[in-house]
């Protein structure tokens, strides 16, 4: 199991909501009790190397501070943001960027990647199979936020959204859906989100995180590929925000950039 951890977190969260810092604190060292000294100095410089500054009279180790900045990935945790905002200075070229931003560059190893396992479901006819890709991005390309280009009713629209650990993986898992066929995005006809072709539907099927030693064993047997999350497609764009039109996900900002009519 990771040592970012949503579950961690959330404990963390209510400790810090209740004014419990040692506690918390103490909750995040017993999570990190499996990490060599070695890792331990990795996410520090992490954390430094990240446009980062700590500020701060608490009896709180640097790593500590760089998991906390991590776990921002996994959730809204408004504790653990408002301890970041008090104890940890963000440059001044970086300073609106959201802690999601940074977190994407703070791991317990010196690689610069980060890979994912990403199962696609297909159906022609009555075949049925999934295809199995193996997805590897490079921390230095994710975007702070993504400006998305869409065909809305309206008219074209760009609609931003923060680089969290969810809006990421939904981008590579519809990135992978619409490459397997090329399709346009249907949200209706076929009883799910999904790529159309003439009835040859893609859809998302599960998205995994791993490490780089696992990805370097699995891409002896899956095929291997390198995402830049430049150029996005419309197909992809409008599926990743008809999906998130379901849910409570915040937009930053809708820009209608041409009427329709």
């Amino acid at each position: 199991m990771s040592v970012f951890n949503a579950e961690v977190a959330q404990q963390v969260d209510e400790l810090l909501g209740s004014g419990d810092i040692d506690s918390a604190n103490e909750l995040i060292e017993t999570s990190l009790k499996s990490l060599t000294p070695s890792n331990k100095s990795t996410l520090s410089a992490c954390l430094f190397s990240t446009n980062l500054t700590i500020d701060s009279e608490l009896h709180i180790e640097d790593y500590v501070f760089a998991w906390l900045v991590n776990v921002t990935l996994l959730g809204s945790f408004k504790h653990i943001e408002s301890l970041l905002d008090d104890n940890v200075d963000k440059w001044e070229a970086v300073e609106d960027y959201n802690w999601s931003y940074f977190a994407n560059f703070i791991s317990v190893d010196q690689d610069s990647q980060r890979y994912w396992v990403v199962t696609t479901s297909y159906r022609i006819g009555d075949n049925t199979g999934e295809k199995i890709t193996l997805v590897e991005v490079d921390k230095n390309n994710i975007p702070a936020t993504f400006d998305l280009m869409y065909e809305h009713e309206c008219g074209l629209a760009q609609c931003t959204f923060e680089s969290t650990q969810e809006n990421i993986e939904l981008l590579i898992e519809y990135e992978y859906a619409s490459q397997l066929n090329g399709g346009s995005f249907d949200n209706e006809c076929y009883g799910r989100p999904c790529f159309d072709v003439d009835g040859y539907i893609t859809y998302p099927n599960s998205i995994e995180e791993i490490t780089g030693d696992e990805f370097d064993v699995l891409k002896k047997y899956c095929p291997s590929n390198t995402l830049s999350f430049n150029g996005v497609t419309n197909s992809v764009a409008q599926a990743f925000i008809e999906h998130l039109a379901k849910t409570d996900t915040p937009t930053e900002a809708v820009e209608f950039l041409k009427p329709a009519f």
